[in-house]
């Protein structure tokens, strides 16, 4: 989702001179689970929002001069995706919304990377993924 509404304020821009906020980005998400891109919905849609919030940041950063302009994410660097809420950790498997038989945390070989910290089960959201800097090993980071 990142990188097609990426495409999309870049393309409103050339057109009318102004940005699309978030609020747009995800009216138009909805739109499009509905009438386009049906297996959206099989995706948490918290975890959708999360990638339209890191594209919101990212042109934020860019226009307070904090970074350079966003760009277009590449399928061979870091995959992963945010799970914002609705995350049960029970017996060293994390359960999450539309996808009931969860995770097993130490037989799936992730790894929680994140400053050493223990995986909680009182975590409010986990990022799933793969890490660039630990040579593309599976890894988990929980927020508490």
């Amino acid at each position: 989702m990142y990188n097609y509404f990426l495409k999309e304020k870049q393309e409103h821009y050339t057109k009318t001179k102004k940005t699309l906020n978030y609020y747009t980005c995800a009216g138009n998400l909805v739109k499009l689970k509905r009438n386009e891109f049906h297996w959206l919905k099989e995706v948490n849609s918290q975890s959708l929002q999360v990638s339209l919030k890191n594209l919101e940041s990212a042109y934020g950063n860019f226009f307070h001069k904090r970074s350079r302009f966003p760009n277009f994410k590449s399928k061979k660097s870091k995959n992963s995706f945010t799970i914002p809420q609705h995350i049960k950790i029970i017996d060293s498997k994390i359960y999450f919304f539309k996808f009931s038989e969860g995770i097993n945390i130490k037989s799936s070989g992730l790894d929680d990377y994140r400053h050493g910290a223990e995986i909680s089960p009182k975590s409010t959201s986990v990022n799933l993924g793969t890490s660039v800097e630990m040579s593309k090993k599976k890894c988990i980071s929980t927020e508490a």
